[in-house]
């Protein structure tokens, strides 16, 4: 907060100066800029003297239009009774096309000067951004000054006079403000660069590039890189493509916070053609730098009318988001509608629409130090709530794990327990087939009763097995079938889903193997079957079933579960992975299940999982990497 203040205080200093120095350029009698629209290219030196002028927006620039022709006009006077030194400063010279300064003295011209911003050899004439004229006034002497101008692009003209004391000083000001603020962009986008050096966030990356992106615009736009590096003409104009790569990170720094795979797909669809959009016009423009495409320059035509559009096609998702409450989308709204309405500014200030002031000057600037300040608030919140949640589900593993422990325990105690009673069954059933062997007696019923309950007590002992295998927890990953792994879950379920009278219909390939934790996978089936169960005997379903497929495709095994219950509504579709989401009563379930097999694929087995309905049915897929290493 302390630095915040730091920053206001400093940059009300450097306004304040700018405003004095500019309001008192020198003491200079009528001086007023008027300019005039030569579209057709009628006027010379000669015919112009007599051409309707009309004044500008402001006192020190006009509006213009794009690619036209235009003649300004200043009267000078010096009222005083001693020479002045004066100096014309043509400021953002990086935007003029072809250049050409007369200066009149009781209407003959006593000096021209002529720049093109193609012409290498003109850059020599250059002070940074700027082209300088020098004008000398002798006591009383009057002079008039004619510029004919064809501008590249559309923006406000700076033009001011200014005698040998203020015009250095006048540069420097003007420049401390953008290069103050330009530090301050480019200061927190580096902090957030490091930031995700050091954690596995992607919100801060695109946030740093966005912020890089404004930074690299805004210096081409305020002359920085004319002014310090001098680059000028076709090769400043790679600078300008990043005016599309801005919301084009902006759009990338809302999706990775706010939007998943999951959910508001027709939201991302949305912002993906957005995306793509910005892409295609961004390449494209940097193809017609280079001279490769001519596209570029119809699209740099109506770059501040497609800009426009995509920033409220934004801004109106961002609000749908809000309003169906998604946490934290406030910031991030507030923050945009703030860097909507001064780049606004920006681009009427572009267009000509609005004159040139401090304000409308820095406004790009100025809304985007206020928006990452938003942004930088919202990112502690999301960060901290990803840390929270990350540690409730270090904690829910952790208590799983305990929990599948202390279920082996159980289960090694059951083992130990029954062993011997079932060893005893066993043995009592021989006995009892050895005598009835002895005593020659024959009887169907009783051979049939002995062979069942050998069978019952054989498939009990598999079952303790089973149940043994499937709480053993393992570190380490091994190859095992997949088949193998399913028909395992199944038999744990499968005398449930009967007493239910559910159908079970399985589809498998016995010749897919996988190296991977198959007591996970085996423990994520058997959650989602029982989860279909219940969906299945909630809604009463007649003649009810589940379906297992599992396949491989593009190198990728997908396991496929599918019940016939009726599908998800639509309004929770997107929340059954979210933890504690339930569609049951408190008391029959933690609205964990399906949360824990998301953390089990996604974040221990390297897989993915997502839910979709196809026509009546509700299917999970279980989608995993072919890495068969036998």
């Amino acid at each position: 907060m302390r630095i915040i203040l730091i920053v206001v205080f400093m940059s009300t200093i450097l306004f304040s100066k700018v405003i004095n120095i500019q309001n008192n350029h020198t003491n200079l009698k009528n001086f007023e800029l008027e300019y005039i629209l030569d579209k057709e290219n009628k006027y010379d030196i000669h015919t112009i003297k007599n051409a309707p002028f009309q004044k500008g927006l402001s006192k020190n620039s006009v509006g213009i239009s794009y690619l036209n022709n235009f003649w300004f006009k200043i009267e000078l006077e010096n009222s005083t009774d001693s020479l002045q030194e004066l100096y014309l400063n043509y400021n953002y010279i990086l935007f003029v096309k072809y250049l050409n300064i007369y200066v009149l003295k009781n209407d003959q011209i006593v000096t021209q000067d002529i720049f093109s911003v193609f012409n290498k050899q003109d850059h020599k004439k250059l002070s940074g951004n700027s082209l300088i004229t020098k004008i000398d006034l002798v006591a009383k002497e009057k002079a008039t000054i004619y510029m004919q101008v064809k501008t590249t692009s559309p923006l406000e003209y700076n033009i001011f006079i200014s005698d040998i004391k203020n015009h250095t000083q006048n540069a420097i000001i003007t420049y401390s403000i953008t290069i103050l603020l330009l530090s301050i962009i480019m200061g927190i986008s580096i902090y957030y660069l490091f930031l995700f050096a050091l954690t596995p966030y992607k919100e801060y990356i695109y946030f740093s590039l966005f912020l890089f992106s404004v930074v690299t615009w805004s210096a081409y736009a305020y002359g920085v890189v004319t002014q310090f590096l001098q680059i000028y003409g076709r090769d400043a104009f790679y600078f300008n493509s990043a005016l599309y790569l801005i919301p084009l990170f902006a759009i990338l720094f809302f999706k990775t916070l706010f939007i998943k795979n999951s959910n508001f797909k027709k939201i991302n669809i949305l912002l993906n053609v957005l995306i793509s959009i910005l892409l295609f016009i961004s390449i494209f423009y940097s193809l017609s730098v280079m001279g490769i495409s001519t596209l570029g320059i119809t699209i740099m035509r109506y770059a501040e009318y497609i800009n426009m559009s995509i920033l409220f096609i934004f801004l109106s998702i961002i609000i749908y988001m809000y309003k169906n409450k998604v946490p934290l989308t406030g910031y991030f709204l507030v923050g945009y509608i703030i860097h909507v309405i001064f780049f606004i500014l920006t681009i009427l200030l572009f267009m000509g629409k609005i004159p040139m002031n401090i304000i409308t000057m820095h406004a790009n600037l100025i809304g985007t130090f206020i928006e990452s300040i938003f942004f930088s608030v919202l990112l502690f919140y999301k960060i901290r709530e990803l840390h929270k949640t990350s540690k409730e589900t270090e904690n829910m593993l952790y208590l799983q794990e305990n929990k599948l422990i202390a279920m082996n325990e159980v289960i090694q105690n059951i083992s130990h327990q029954w062993r011997q009673p079932l060893s005893q069954i066993n043995s009592a059933v021989l006995i009892i087939d050895d005598e009835l062997y002895h005593l020659k007696l024959k009887n169907n019923n009783i051979e049939e009763k002995l062979t069942e309950i050998e069978t019952m007590t054989k498939y009990m002992s598999n079952t303790i097995d089973d149940f043994k295998n499937f709480y053993q927890r393992s570190n380490k990953k091994v190859l095992f079938n997949v088949k193998d792994c399913i028909d395992k879950s199944i038999c744990i379920v499968d005398k449930t889903l009967k007493f239910k009278q559910i159908g079970l219909e399985v589809e498998l390939d016995e010749t897919i193997f996988i190296k991977n934790y198959e007591n996970d996978l085996q423990q994520s089936i058997i959650i989602i079957l029982n989860n279909a169960k219940d969906a299945i005997v909630s809604k009463e379903i007649n003649n009810p079933k589940i379906k297992i497929e599992m396949y491989k495709k593009n190198d990728r095994i997908f396991t496929k579960i599918s019940d016939n219950a009726g599908g998800i509504n639509d309004d929770i579709i997107d929340k059954v992975f979210e933890p504690y989401f339930t569609t049951k009563h408190k008391t029959q379930g933690t609205g964990l299940g399906l949360y824990i097999v998301k953390i089990i694929v996604e974040n221990t087995m390297n897989g993915s999982i997502y839910v979709k309905n196809e026509k009546d049915k509700t299917c999970f897929y279980i989608e995993l990497e072919d890495n068969n290493e036998r």
